[in-house]
């Protein structure tokens, strides 16, 4: 993962909303140090991290991981591979992807119905 166009991705919108490192995290529950080492791409952030972060800044993780996404194979997209690796999650992971799983649903039917 290419973490230095995630922290700027993240950097870029903190800026646009006039919110300073300091601010976001004591939103996040992180220090202003380590939101800038995520910024500059020093580190890198759990999941957790993320969805907070993005929470925040109204951003959605699909826009940050965006160059990190794989090109897909849509001919294997079935119902039972989702099944299959939606099984393998704990309840808590399963919580999380239930949401994730929304909001990608919710985006696909928007970009479809914005595109006729």
């Amino acid at each position: 993962m290419n973490y230095k166009k995630i922290g700027k991705k993240i950097a870029d919108k903190r800026i646009l909303l006039g919110i300073t490192q300091e601010e976001l995290a004591e939103k996040v529950d992180s220090s202003a140090n380590y939101i800038s080492n995520i910024e500059t791409g020093i580190k890198s952030g759990s999941l957790m991290f993320y969805i907070k972060v993005a929470n925040e800044l109204k951003l959605s993780l699909d826009f940050l991981f965006s160059d990190e996404l794989p090109n897909l194979d849509t001919s294997k997209a079935t119902n039972k591979e989702i099944t299959e690796m939606i099984d393998i999650l704990n309840k808590d992971e399963k919580q999380m992807a239930n949401i994730f799983i929304k909001n990608i649903v919710k985006g696909l039917i928007e970009l479809r119905e914005n595109s006729k």
